[in-house]
């Protein structure tokens, strides 16, 4: 018997269950192993002042008045229409609400669009002449980048051959 053993069958040696050979070997191991003597002594004593433990009674009509304080409870539902008020408001300031918000976000994308941030216009002030004009030809910029991709032997190639096949 080791303590592993011993601390799964504790419940049933203090309960009495284990007889014969399983009782004699947790006797056995708790004469020589000082910590699962302590682990038994400790068990023995929670079930010593449960014991000394008195039930409290409930008052005899406890059950009736729970479940009456059950049934008369009110929901999350009917706590949040008692804040904002009776139902038939809700149809009225939902959508004055909804309104608002959509007021809101809109006014404020126009504002940033109308007025743009002054870090911008301080860039663009800090901007040479060649820049701007290098700012106004991005598309220029793009289809160069696309030139320089084009692998130029293979074209010429290609071209060449189209050359001989339209000239025969």
């Amino acid at each position: 018997m080791n303590c592993n053993d011993l601390k799964n069958m504790i419940s049933a040696y203090m309960d009495g269950e284990l007889k014969g050979r399983e009782h004699h070997l947790i006797k056995k191991h708790l004469a020589t192993c000082r910590s699962c003597r302590k682990e038994v002594e400790n068990q023995e004593k929670i079930w010593q002042l449960l014991g000394e433990y008195e039930g409290i009674d409930p008052s005899l009509n406890y059950a009736e008045r729970f479940w009456n304080r059950v049934e008369n409870r009110s929901s999350w539902r009917e706590k949040i229409r008692s804040i904002f008020g009776p139902g038939d408001m809700r149809p009225r300031w939902v959508p004055a609400v909804g309104l608002a918000c959509v007021l809101i976000v809109v006014s404020t994308i126009a504002i940033r669009l109308q007025f743009p941030p002054p870090e911008l216009n301080n860039v663009i002030a800090s901007l040479s002449e060649i820049d701007l004009d290098m700012v106004a030809s991005v598309d220029i910029l793009e289809d160069y980048e696309i030139i320089q991709e084009i692998d130029f032997f293979s074209d010429l190639e290609f071209i060449e051959r189209l050359d001989q096949l339209g000239a025969s």
